[in-house]
């Protein structure tokens, strides 16, 4: 309980957790339709997020902060789950209403949405509402799309500056384009801080993301973060990486991350604990090979655990 409580200290601001919420559902969450077939109209509606075991503190602390859900574990994974109809119309929807999905998940969010208006409606019958739910559920990703949050920013010349415009503004701004709990709730599911062997006498600090599209988050993060490095993309796996050893950029991140206090406030789960590592090592030891060995090491375990 006191791991609870400290998240709340520091998550009161339901205008922070909101925004955080999104990100992490943009990384690790995901929203499910399931017929149950054995009954003329039966349909499933499932929020989901999946995270390792080490993060069930998190996800069980998202239950408190959300006040509905389930949290189960099976084998290596943890996760949290809303199916109750009216918590999914009175609690989630508002907060992905207000906060929108800033990757291809929002149009499955949309698709999730209006399934459930179709579900509910009363005035359409069993098989009218079968045939809608399949039509709606089954349409397929657009190509090239983008969450309509983007739409404004991606038809300016200036790209970079109107980024980096929004990073002037309030932190939980629900306007902004990327908001500093947007990324952090992202990053916590799908960053990475780790420490990279660039020779047998050199370690060094390194950050990255991974993405199978949304090319155009990837820009807009390495716009925040200062990171020049060309994003890679991988054609055998097909998917996009945004990764830096650069150390102003790693100094950049840090800061982003801790603040003036240097207290980590804004990542909640075990990458909260990897990053106070991660910043660590770097300010004590830079450039120091055994010690940043054993830390690798120590990083490496606790990613097993």
């Amino acid at each position: 309980m006191q791991y609870i409580q400290n998240f709340l200290s520091m998550f009161s601001d339901k205008n922070f957790f909101k925004p955080w919420l999104s990100g992490l559902t943009d990384g690790d969450g995901t929203f499910v339709i399931v017929r149950k077939k054995d009954r003329p109209c039966s349909w499933y509606f499932i929020y989901k997020i999946s995270l390792f075991t080490p993060n069930a503190q998190l996800l069980y602390f998202v239950k408190q902060q959300l006040g509905a859900g389930t949290v189960s574990i099976e084998k290596d994974m943890v996760s949290y789950r809303m199916q109750d109809l009216k918590s999914l119309n009175l609690i989630l929807f508002p907060i992905f209403d207000t906060y929108p999905l800033l990757t291809v998940k929002q149009f499955r969010y949309e698709k999730f949405k209006k399934c459930l208006s179709v579900y509910e409606n009363n005035m359409l019958s069993i098989d009218t509402k079968n045939n809608l739910l399949a039509t709606i559920w089954g349409e397929k990703l657009p190509d090239n799309y983008r969450s309509h949050v983007w739409m404004y920013y991606l038809n300016q010349e200036d790209f970079k500056a109107k980024v980096l415009k929004c990073e002037t503004r309030y932190h939980s701004d629900p306007h902004l384009i990327i908001s500093k709990p947007w990324l952090s709730g992202f990053v916590e599911a799908d960053g990475s801080f780790h420490l990279v062997k660039k020779s047998e006498s050199r370690i060094v600090h390194a950050f990255g993301i991974a993405q199978k599209e949304d090319l155009h988050l990837l820009k807009a993060i390495s716009v925040i973060f200062h990171i020049q490095a060309k994003i890679g993309y991988n054609k055998k796996k097909n998917y996009y990486t945004l990764s830096t050893t650069n150390s102003k950029c790693i100094e950049n991140i840090i800061q982003y991350f801790t603040g003036p206090t240097n207290i980590s406030r804004t990542m909640q789960g075990i990458k909260s604990f990897e990053f106070r590592i991660w910043a660590w090592a770097y300010k004590k030891y830079k450039g120091d090979y055994q010690k940043l060995h054993r830390i690798r090491e120590i990083m490496r375990k606790l990613r097993k655990k």
